[in-house]
């Protein structure tokens, strides 16, 4: 069996209106978490309202526990959040008998880590996953390829009638093979003692068979066709109207929008529709025979989900003539806000390839393989080659990178996997600044995003760091990079000339960006 992808999951409103970038910059995904209660004020636990960016929430959890000094299992949270983007949360630490710490005071802790926090109070109950109400969302979409009337009719389409409540393709893996993970794992081909993994796998088997009922009444017109023994739900997926408990007005409270139709989260046992929805469903679960048995063979019961989202507390949004979107809406939890971007723009997300710190002998060595390889191609042009074998030598030699490391507190980074390196970067603090004293791309890469991709992590670099400005310096006659940076918002602040020795200068501009804190 291959399972289907989510991008070709049918859609409720047409194809989408054309491409659009999504995530250019962690602040264009903004999710602020909906507790939907008011601590107490008191008791056992600590809760934190935090902000993170560039980091998910397990990690989150992991970097608030070793800066208050305590376990990781004693920090926890009421569900995952992006990590591509800006996100507030809260979080729960279990400190009997403990203050709470003061604002800042673990702050020096947490620097660097994308974690910062923004309140403190008590509670009587650590949080759960699932505790919270919902997330609200601002979003911005950025160069869409579609007239700002276009996208504003199909926003008010979507708001008005909803979408499609896939589970999406974060609940499928990174690789989106989660799916065929569980099917092995249902078959006995491995195993693993990682309870996290196993869960993980399980509920990506749920969400593939949830998924294929939700198209499979799409494609027979039915998704807003109520069938005899449905089972409906409310939107907030917290209860449950069973056949047997029908009054008689269903179909028409759910064409008010007071009740909906849900699909199986399969488990063991019938699904808890009956008649022709029950039909329906045993139809689409007959494909997946093996993922069936297993769910039911892992002890998990017959559940159910809506089958419609739709935004609440929609803001009309801006639609610029640029072609810059900005929608603001609600969302229950365990929804995604990706389902209903889906069915008004393809989203194009930036290249995000690996950075990898460089701290071995056998990584300098990597970057000064990558220095020479880069340098001779690059520029040999721009400052001939006798310059460019002086410059290896002295500054991107492996005893030069090393002793910039140790000595000057330079941090290197890897751009990409190990199978297929794309080049790197080296950032340097200063007083008030992050020096990005080094970004080089394979020629082979050019292309690819990785250059904006290390822009983007120097300024999230330089924001950890509690640095207002980043600041690099190009050759004059460079004008692909002069370009480049100019494009990303970069200014130009000056002309420098330095003499580096052996008769050889740099004639450079500097270019700088403001960095928001």
């Amino acid at each position: 069996m291959q399972p289907r992808r989510t991008t070709d999951l049918p859609h409720r409103h047409g194809a989408p209106l054309g491409p659009a970038r999504f995530k250019t910059f962690p602040e264009d995904f903004v999710v602020e978490e909906l507790l939907g209660f008011e601590p107490s004020g008191e008791g056992e636990h600590a809760l934190l309202w935090v902000e993170k960016r560039g980091i998910d929430s397990n990690d989150a959890a992991r970097a608030l526990a070793a800066a208050l000094g305590i376990k990781a299992r004693l920090v926890s949270h009421c569900g995952l959040k992006d990590r591509h983007a800006v996100t507030r949360q809260w979080f729960s630490a279990h400190l009997p008998g403990q203050a709470s710490p003061k604002p800042g005071a673990i702050d020096a802790a947490l620097a660097g880590s994308g974690v910062r926090i923004l309140r403190i109070t008590r509670n009587r109950r650590k949080l759960r996953r699932g505790a919270h109400l919902g997330n609200r969302f601002s979003i911005v979409l950025r160069g869409a390829e579609f007239p700002p009337a276009a996208a504003r009719a199909r926003w008010a389409e979507v708001v008005e009638t909803g979408a499609p409540n896939y589970f999406g393709p974060q609940r499928f893996g990174a690789r989106g093979d989660n799916v065929l993970k569980a099917l092995a794992l249902f078959r006995g081909e491995f195993s693993t003692r990682d309870r996290h993994l196993r869960g993980l796998l399980i509920s990506a088997a749920r969400a593939h068979l949830f998924n294929a009922v939700v198209a499979e009444r799409l494609g027979r017109q039915l998704w807003e066709t109520p069938l005899e023994g449905e089972v409906f739900g409310f939107a907030d997926n917290r209860s449950l109207v069973l056949p047997d408990r029908h009054r008689g007005d269903e179909a028409e409270r759910f064409s008010r929008g007071d009740l909906e139709l849900t699909a199986p989260l399969w488990g063991a046992g019938a699904p808890l529709s009956t008649g022709a929805c029950r039909e329906l469903e045993h139809d689409v679960a007959a494909r997946f025979p093996e993922l069936c048995a297993g769910l039911e063979a892992a002890g998990l019961r017959q559940e159910r989900r809506v089958t419609r989202l739709r935004p609440l507390a929609s803001e009309p949004g801006g639609f610029g003539a640029d072609g810059t979107i900005t929608l603001r809406f609600d969302l229950p939890k365990g929804t995604y806000a990706t389902t209903l971007l889906r069915e008004f723009a393809e989203l194009r997300e930036p290249l995000r390839p690996p950075f990898t710190r460089v701290q071995s002998a056998a990584e300098i060595a990597v970057v000064a393989h990558l220095a020479e390889t880069i340098w001779t191609e690059h520029y040999t042009p721009l400052i001939g080659a006798e310059q460019v074998r002086y410059m290896l030598r002295e500054l991107q030699s492996e005893v030069a990178i090393a002793a910039a490391i140790s000595g000057r507190g330079a941090e290197y980074y890897l751009l990409g996997s190990r199978d297929s390196l794309g080049g790197y970067l080296a950032l340097e603090p200063e007083p008030g600044a992050l020096l990005l004293s080094k970004i080089y791309v394979a020629d082979g890469a050019r292309t690819g995003g990785y250059g904006f991709a290390a822009y983007r992590f120097a300024l999230d670099r330089a924001r950890a760091l509690a640095l207002p400005r980043l600041r690099l310096t190009v050759n004059k006659g460079n004008a692909g990079a002069i370009a480049a940076y100019e494009r990303w918002g970069m200014r130009r602040t000056r002309e420098l000339v330095a003499d580096i020795g052996g008769g050889f200068v740099m004639d450079d501009y500097e270019y700088a960006v403001d960095v928001p804190l």
